[in-house]
């Protein structure tokens, strides 16, 4: 594949390899989502309180993760944090299947999110620092588009192991298995990859975005803005406030859909949610490099919110799929958006310090809307507290308007 001045090479060898990686990160993360509470109450009998404990814990050590991920990548370079980072994701999953109690359990859980932190801003830093930036929308769609594929496909393939005669037994294995994929994929991708904090790409020259090859990075000193950078804060602040829709939806819609009669139809919520990510991201992604971030965000967050507000309100099946569609074409597709953004105000050469940063962020809005939507259930009911989620929503727009959008186009490479 040869590279072009109008049109720099996107579909590298590394590039594919490493959005196969996280296609199995993401596969482990959502098959385990789905199953791991109720695993808990049948096979520890955990309290409801304790099994959401269960998958609270993976979030705080994923949060954890991504506050010294983008320091570790700048004092040892993607390569040594990525593949540590993979091979602790692959020995936690193998060890759930031999935890004999909750607590063991739970500590294997936060170490699974250490290894999943650490494993997707390493994958998604080296991804991103390697796009080139006039490519960078499309190339944040096309990587994060495993996440989409395996918010759908996971938990259907979870649960349906979960209730066969495997039990929870088989949804181990075949998360082993996506981690090994994972980590395979990765090893085959790191020849690619300087031992510097920056990414040196031996499968093209692209000067304006990688350092001199076997140059390293001076680190920042230790201080906060050697773990953070202030500058994909703005951006990850919005789909923060925006994951308060997803959060409601995937934490809620079981109880929500049988409260309204619509259970045959919630079945199929995240497949379709998943199948319109797939395409709407890289077309998203080629809009965004084309005509700039605004003519993407704010259709986008228009979506997340009218998507919120036809789940809730809706009242036959095909409604409820056409609330997933629009949510998905809108939550599921500013995710990428935003990366992309972070990114781009920070620079290619501190793409894992933007990556980090601005997933810390997603990740606590993530992490603390069960908490804050959960608490507003028996007072609201699912209705309005779905509204609540849509609200959070237009927050994010406000705050797109009047600071992030300003934010971003002050600073970038």
């Amino acid at each position: 594949m040869s590279q072009t001045p109008d049109k720099p090479v996107l579909w590298t060898p590394s590039f594919i390899l490493l959005t196969i990686s996280n296609f199995g990160l993401a596969m482990a993360f959502f098959a385990l989502m789905a199953t791991m509470a109720a695993y808990a109450v049948t096979e520890f009998a955990a309290s409801n309180t304790e099994s959401g404990f269960v998958n609270s814990v993976f979030i705080l050590g994923a949060m954890a993760a991504r506050i010294g991920a983008g320091r570790a990548i700048e004092l040892k370079g993607y390569k040594p944090v990525m593949v540590i980072a993979l091979i602790v994701h692959l020995i936690a999953i193998a060890s759930y299947i031999i935890a004999p109690n909750l607590l063991v359990t739970l500590i294997v859980r936060s170490l699974h999110g250490l290894g999943f932190g650490f494993s997707q801003t390493a994958v998604g830093g080296t991804v991103m620092a390697h796009v080139p930036p006039e490519r960078r929308g499309e190339g944040s769609g096309w990587y994060t588009t495993g996440m989409s594929i395996g918010s759908g496909l996971a938990p259907f393939l979870s649960l349906a192991l979960y209730n066969s005669h495997w039990g929870q037994d088989g949804v181990f294995i075949l998360t082993t298995a996506v981690a090994v994929m994972s980590l395979i994929t990765a090893l085959g991708a790191v020849r690619f990859v300087d031992d510097n904090a920056g990414i040196v790409s031996r499968e093209t020259s692209l000067p304006s975005i990688h350092p001199t090859p076997g140059r390293r990075i001076r680190p920042r000193p230790v201080s906060l803005e050697g773990f953070f950078d202030q500058r994909a804060f703005p951006i990850g602040a919005v789909v923060a406030l925006s994951a308060f829709t997803f959060a409601a939806t995937i934490t809620f819609l079981d109880g929500y859909a049988k409260s309204v009669g619509l259970e045959r139809a919630a079945a199929w919520y995240f497949v379709v949610y998943a199948g319109v990510i797939l395409v709407s991201r890289p077309v998203a992604g080629m809009i965004q490099d084309r005509f700039g971030d605004d003519i993407i965000m704010i259709p986008l967050t228009l979506s997340v919110i009218g998507g919120m507000v036809i789940t809730a309100y809706a009242s036959s099946g095909w409604v409820l799929l056409v609330g997933a569609a629009v949510l998905g074409l809108g939550y599921g597709t500013i995710v990428s958006a935003g990366q992309a953004m972070a990114v781009h105000a920070v620079g290619a050469t501190r793409a894992g310090l933007a990556v980090s940063s601005y997933f810390l962020l997603v990740d606590f809005g993530t992490g603390i809307a069960p908490v804050i939507l959960g608490s507003l259930l028996d007072p609201l009911g699912y209705r309005s507290m779905f509204l609540v989620a849509a609200a959070m929503a237009v927050l994010a727009l406000v705050f797109y308007l009047t600071v992030a959008r300003h934010r971003n186009h002050e600073s970038g490479d």
